[in-house]
């Protein structure tokens, strides 16, 4: 009888770590522009996906086990092609509906550059010379 508590116990634990380490983000925090999903996991953090066949993935990386976060603040705007999703750190752009390429996507933010906060404009193909290549397990 006294191994009931011990398991009981055991079990909770269980399912506690679990609903911590959910790869399914809150519906809330994704947009969908025709074959592209953004899902905002933080206001400084996006996870940008472009599926051929508009099926995404949910499975949990190695980066990012739990995408289940509270929901930032951002607002989204639609005009014609482009889509703006824009966060009290970021302001992300994307035009029309093909892969990302630096023609079509952009993220600007604030960078503090010698003590002077500077914008800067990411685009893919950018310079990653700060790039460590890999992940810590």
């Amino acid at each position: 009888m006294k191994k009931l508590p011990l398991i009981a116990a055991m079990l909770l634990m269980c399912c506690i770590t679990r609903a911590q380490d959910n790869p399914v983000a809150d519906p809330e925090a994704v947009v969908v522009s025709g074959n592209a999903r953004f899902t905002l996991l933080t206001s400084r953090l996006v996870r940008m996906e472009w599926a051929e066949d508009g099926i995404f993935e949910d499975r949990a990386t190695l980066a990012v086990v739990n995408r289940r976060l509270e929901v930032p603040e951002f607002k989204v705007r639609r005009s014609g092609k482009t889509l703006t999703i824009k966060t009290k750190d970021i302001t992300l752009r994307y035009v029309g509906n093909a892969p990302f390429d630096s023609t079509n996507l952009s993220v600007s933010f604030m960078l503090a550059v010698t003590g002077k906060p500077q914008k800067v404009v990411w685009r893919p193909g950018a310079d990653d010379s700060g790039n460590l290549l890999g992940t810590t397990r």
